[in-house]
């Protein structure tokens, strides 16, 4: 017998789109689709109830809410999931649903028929080890301006969903300062990477901030992790080049170097603001990696 899905729910997302989440479980009723219910009650929840899920012996799950939830989740299953597998559907319910973009651009039909035909892809999982500790994550990582924006749209924004990113990617525009990066990979190992940076992003899938095709040539099931960095561009330079990102040309820029890795490490680097996955933490990065396959997704 296969084992019931637990569904996840974030608990704010819940408040908003209790219609929505009531239609998704309809459905999922009418498909004869066994599953449970739990809700968040504040932000880390998922990731306690996840791994607390897991230990007594949950494999399949389902992540209802924004790219944050189905974040606190994975961090909630691995790494002890490299060990034993387990699967992870959507239920999209914020603003970016990021990593749903890469298979649809109609994330909740697409979430909920993936969940009822049981279609799934083993995908890669990123992990970044920090000081702080080991973080996982499916989408993407980013530091610079990248991450200052997430934090300016999380903060005050939010409520305009897709669009609160490109307001606050114009108002940091403005104010936008370059930042020490060296990074080592398997590319640059005979000479390191250190420059002047005003972002770097880190992508396992293609899509950020719902829309917006940060890395066009990145793929979930190839064991490396995509790295789009830029170097300075004034505030003129970078608002003329800002809507391209919607088309993936930006990598095209003279700014931009594109390439991907399986593996990287940080050297030095301060402790610092990142995006990963929507999230806003404060960390200092030490190295990054991938786990080919590692996670099973019902899309």
């Amino acid at each position: 017998m296969t084992q019931p899905l637990l569904i996840i729910v974030n608990g704010a997302h819940a408040r908003k789109n209790q219609e929505k989440l009531n239609v998704s479980f309809g459905r999922l009723q009418k498909a004869n689709v066994a599953f449970h219910v739990i809700e968040t009650t504040q932000p880390g929840h998922a990731r306690l109830l996840a791994k607390e899920a897991f230990d007594k012996g949950q494999r399949n799950f389902v992540a209802a809410g924004g790219d944050g939830t189905s974040f606190e989740i994975i961090n909630g299953l691995f790494p002890a999931a490299t060990r034993e597998p387990v699967s992870l559907g959507f239920l999209p319910l914020g603003t970016g649903n990021s990593f749903v973009r890469d298979f649809s651009d109609q994330a909740e039909r697409y979430s909920i028929e993936a969940i009822i035909r049981g279609r799934k892809k083993a995908v890669d999982v990123a992990g970044l080890s920090c000081k702080e500790g080991e973080l996982y994550f499916i989408n993407i990582l980013s530091l610079g301006l990248v991450a200052h924006i997430g934090r300016l749209r999380n903060r005050y924004f939010s409520c305009l969903g897709h669009v609160g990113y490109s307001v606050a990617t114009l108002l940091r525009s403005l104010g936008s300062k370059s930042f020490p990066l060296a990074i080592e990979t398997e590319e640059t190992r005979d000479k390191p990477f250190p420059t002047e940076l005003m972002f770097a992003s880190f992508c396992n899938s293609r899509y950020t901030g719902g829309d917006m095709l940060m890395a066009p040539a990145a793929k979930l099931d190839d064991g490396r992790i995509d790295v789009i960095t830029s170097t300075p561009m004034d505030a003129e330079a970078l608002l003329r080049s800002f809507p391209q990102i919607f088309k993936g040309t930006h990598v095209e820029h003279p700014s931009i170097r594109y390439f991907n890795t399986a593996n990287l490490r940080f050297i030095d680097a301060p402790k610092q603001a990142i995006m990963i996955d929507g999230e806003i933490l404060d960390v200092t990065p030490l190295s990054l990696r991938m786990l080919p396959g590692a996670l099973t997704v019902l899309l």
